[in-house]
């Protein structure tokens, strides 16, 4: 069948669904791959965080998939994942990716995400906000 057809019964089919079912985590080095080369390799640094986070929610789903016959923590923890200008609309679809995740596997996983922007994070889920006038991290020396 011609790929342009069958990729317009794909079009509601997530990008990083996409991704997900295209990268094979590599048996000898365990780094994701797409025709066997090595995804860190091919990209700019913007399109690299999209991959680590694919990769990430990937392992974590896959984990949570053979939860008997895997060694994942069940844990992550993200540390501003838009410092490579990662644009808001795919911030915002890979918290959305999470929240199904979530709902597919609720209480089985924990994920900490520090960022400078919310986006679609869930009021209920915020548990830390920094920066605002009387709860700073760093606070200036007065003596």
């Amino acid at each position: 069948m011609d790929k342009s057809i069958k990729d317009k019964g794909r079009k509601n089919i997530s990008v990083i669904s996409r991704i997900y079912e295209q990268i094979k985590i590599d048996i000898e080095d365990y780094y994701p791959k797409i025709d066997g080369v090595n995804l860190y390799n091919i990209t700019s640094s913007s399109g690299l965080i999209r991959i680590i986070l694919s990769y990430y929610l990937a392992l974590l789903k896959t984990s949570l998939i053979y939860e008997d016959s895997t060694n994942h923590p069940f844990f992550l923890v993200m540390d501003e994942p838009r410092q490579q200008n990662l644009d808001f609309d795919t911030f915002n679809h890979f918290l959305e990716q999470l929240y199904e995740i979530k709902e597919e596997y609720p209480k089985q996983f924990q994920v900490i995400v520090a960022s400078s922007v919310k986006g679609k994070i869930e009021e209920k889920d915020v548990r830390l906000i920094l920066n605002k006038v009387n709860n700073k991290l760093i606070k200036e020396i007065t003596e």
